[in-house]
């Protein structure tokens, strides 16, 4: 695998992880659409549907597995290129949360965005985010906070190759094919 930090753990989701490794980038040509209880930004439509395109007998769990971290993935390349159409220069991303644990889910979403990934030393996530929000917005220093919170514990660079092999997936799923 790819992946510069390998957490993967032995639970079901860290077993999932590890099939997923297995499987290379693009999912064996696996495409997944993972909006199975609607989309929210930037689609906003609590009734949109989700695919798993091309499927056959061929796949494996792991495939289906990547496929579906890769599907959000191309759902969060969604979101920073609504950023950057509206002007918002978008130059890495900080990640928190419980994603950070999966790898493949990490080095896929850098891969796709073509934007670096920042694994902060703090990954608590929403709340701890909640919370750095509203300190700025009552004034504190977003550039002092900022310096608190976004020590590195790792990163995820796009790989380039993978990149490529990942966006001809793209053009496939756009055109229907």
């Amino acid at each position: 695998a790819h992946c510069d930090l390998l957490v993967i753990g032995t639970g079901p989701a860290g077993l999932m992880a590890a099939e997923a490794a297995g499987s290379p980038p693009g999912a064996n040509g696996l495409v997944m659409l993972p909006y199975f209880s609607g989309e929210r930004t930037p689609i906003h439509d609590p009734h949109a549907k989700g695919v798993i395109f091309g499927l056959n007998l061929t796949h494996t769990r792991g495939d289906i597995v990547r496929a579906a971290l890769e599907g959000i993935a191309f759902g969060t390349r969604h979101v920073l290129d609504t950023f950057i159409e509206a002007g918002v220069p978008v130059e890495n991303i900080y990640a928190v949360g419980g994603g950070v644990k999966n790898a493949v889910w990490a080095q896929s979403t850098s891969d796709i965005s073509g934007i670096g990934q920042i694994v902060c030393e703090k990954t608590i996530g929403a709340s701890y985010g909640d919370a750095f929000l509203a300190a700025v917005g009552v004034g504190d220093d977003f550039m002092r906070l900022r310096a608190q919170v976004a020590g590195a514990r790792g990163q995820h660079p796009p790989h380039v190759a993978d990149r490529l092999a990942l966006e001809g997936e793209d053009r496939n799923a756009e055109a229907g094919l």
